[in-house]
């Protein structure tokens, strides 16, 4: 906000929460990413599902798929306070340790689902073959580990690309259409080996 006061041009990738007019927005839809996740972890037939991962609007879209499917959400299968590798390893080690444990998880991002996974297979948990995990982001790595994680793709290139785009019409004066103001990039299922039919 500073530097808008000051003039300076400013796009906010994958941040929300601003008037558009002052500070275009560039972002994913995440909501949806996470929807999408949970929506297909149902289709194979999961019905106890956790959410591993702090942010508002992935858990939102995660809640709205199970409501959809008219499932009940667990107050126990939410691992709220948890970012990164490290916090994923932490939440499959209590997953691990539950007597009854959910089926499926959606996380974060892929970090969170690649600690989520460690720490499983660690405790002899197998996955996919007791507990499926999905993340968001589809990073490089996601392709690679084993298993190979299913993942929402998050265009995070195009993104940059058009936030760029969107900059440099700042700098240059020209003004911006509403879509350019909040341009919202969809979402893709990336279907690996870390899912499956329950």
């Amino acid at each position: 906000i500073e530097l808008v006061k000051q003039n300076v041009p400013v796009v906010f990738v994958d941040r929300d929460g601003v008037d558009h007019d002052l500070i275009p927005v560039v972002k994913s839809d995440v909501y949806h990413a996470a929807y999408q996740a949970a929506d297909y972890l149902i289709s194979l037939g999961h019905k106890n599902l956790a959410f591993a991962g702090q942010s508002l609007e992935r858990l939102n879209g995660f809640k709205s798929a199970l409501m959809k499917h008219q499932l009940e959400l667990k107050e126990e299968n939410i691992y709220y306070d948890y970012l990164k590798m490290e916090g994923g390893y932490a939440v499959g080690k209590k997953i691990a340790a539950r007597k009854e444990k959910p089926t499926a998880v959606v996380c974060l991002n892929d970090e969170i689902a690649i600690g989520v996974i460690q720490a499983l297979i660690a405790k002899k948990v197998e996955v996919p073959a007791e507990i499926s995990v999905i993340g968001i982001d589809n990073i490089k790595m996601a392709n690679f580990y084993n298993p190979s994680l299913t993942t929402v793709n998050i265009p995070v290139s195009q993104m940059g690309k058009k936030a760029a785009e969107i900059l440099l019409k700042r700098i240059a004066g020209k003004s911006l259409s509403d879509k350019e103001k909040f341009f919202i990039f969809p979402t893709e299922l990336i279907i690996r080996d870390s899912s499956r039919k329950f």
